[in-house]
This record gives structure tokens, C-alpha cells and sequence, in this order.
């Protein structure tokens, strides 16, 4: 995920998510689907490209994780309609996945905006 997230590896979400995959929560406008995935973190890359996710806790349990993560970066690009800010922010949120046969199949996702749309505040 590393790969995915912070190095911006696109190619990866073909390695780590179903060709099957459901996100249950999608923004408006994402595609579904790996085409989603990809067309989101490259979204994501673009507003914050110096962006570095970290995993702050991970439970398990048989096929399903859930994530809670932190994202830093600098907004230097647009982002759900919000304006670049040039503003470091940090964004965090909890991730639930469904895990089959070593593939991410199924997943939601709950974030806190808030940071982001204070920094278009100045």
C-alpha cells in the first residue's frame, strides 16, 4: 500500500485489489472499480504531491482489516472542488476492507474533510 499511496505506484492497485473490487462509499464522479482506485489516488497525488500516508492502526480479523490512517501533504492542487491552499494539512481516517484470497475486494472508507476545508478558508 505504501507503494500505492505514497509513491504514487498505480500500477500496484492491479496487484492488491480484486479485478472484482467494490468500493461501498465512492465520491461523486469516482469511477468504480481499480479504474476508480486509480483515478482517486491520482486525484489525491495531484492536490497533495508530496503526500506520505501512515497506517496509525490496523485490527484484523479473518477476512476483513480495518485502517486507521493518517495523510500528510502540502495542497498544491484542487481537490472535490476545494482550490489548492499551498498549506500543509493533515487529513486522517479509518478504512474497513474485505480481504479474499490475498486481494482487497471489498471496501469502505470515513474521513475527516474538515482540515480541508478549513485551509481553503485562509
Amino acid at each position: 500500500m505504501y507503494d500505492l499511496w505514497s509513491a504514487g505506484d498505480l500500477a500496484a492497485v492491479d496487484t492488491l485489489f480484486a479485478p472484482d473490487y467494490t468500493n461501498h462509499t465512492p465520491l461523486a464522479g469516482q469511477r468504480p472499480g481499480r479504474d476508480g482506485v486509480r483515478q482517486f489516488i491520482g486525484r489525491w497525488r495531484t492536490a497533495f504531491p508530496d503526500v506520505n500516508v501512515a497506517v496509525d492502526l490496523l485490527v484484523v480479523d479473518r477476512d476483513r482489516a480495518v485502517v486507521r490512517w493518517t495523510s500528510r501533504g502540502t495542497q498544491r492542487g484542487g481537490l472535490m472542488g476545494i482550490p489548492p491552499s499551498g498549506r500543509y494539512i493533515t487529513l486522517s481516517g479509518i478504512t474497513i476492507l474485505v480481504v479474499r484470497a490475498g486481494v482487497i475486494v471489498e471496501s469502505w472508507q470515513q474521513w475527516d474533510i474538515q482540515p480541508l476545508l478549513a485551509a481553503g478558508d485562509h
